[in-house]
């Protein structure tokens, strides 16, 4: 009897003591994660909105908008955005709305080729890489198409 209830005992604690797989990935994401967002935090000179901007570059995929609040061409792409925000990270920048030492975050963590002040211009940086940036975008489908080319979404 003694020797039933040691091994389910044992059996027990085995069960529940072991981790999937992917419960062990997901501990090591979040543990990554807390790094990245202590050592964002640790700047206290830029605005919360940028330090999460850092955070989600460091830690996802993010795509990142630079417009200006009075293009007819960022309107429209800003109110078409909300279906791709579902499927990706998407931050909407309005440089025109933004103080000038976040501005200079935003402008100067990755190397913004080819970025006139004309805009829009999108980035998409993946786990604080750059992966591709485009001048010509026009509407939502020429985001949707970049994302597509590079195998961020599909359709």
């Amino acid at each position: 009897m003694r020797y039933k209830i040691t091994t389910l005992f044992i059996a027990i604690i085995l069960l529940c003591g072991c981790q999937t797989k992917e419960q062990i990935q997901e501990k090591k994401e979040k543990e990554r994660i807390d790094e990245i967002t202590k050592e964002v935090e640790k700047n206290k000179e830029i605005s919360e909105e940028a330090k999460k901007w850092l955070i989600d570059n460091k830690s996802s995929t993010v795509v990142t908008i630079y417009c200006i609040s009075t293009s007819n061409r960022c309107t429209k792409i800003k109110e078409s955005i909300e279906e791709l925000n579902k499927k990706i990270k998407i931050h909407y920048l309005e440089m025109d709305k933004i103080d000038d030492d976040t501005k200079d975050v935003y402008k100067t963590t990755y190397e913004l080729e080819n970025y006139t002040g004309y805009l829009p211009y999108i980035l998409i940086v993946k786990n604080d890489k750059k992966i591709d940036y485009s001048t010509n975008i026009k509407d939502i489908k020429d985001i949707k198409d970049t994302l597509i080319k590079n195998k961020i979404v599909s359709e």
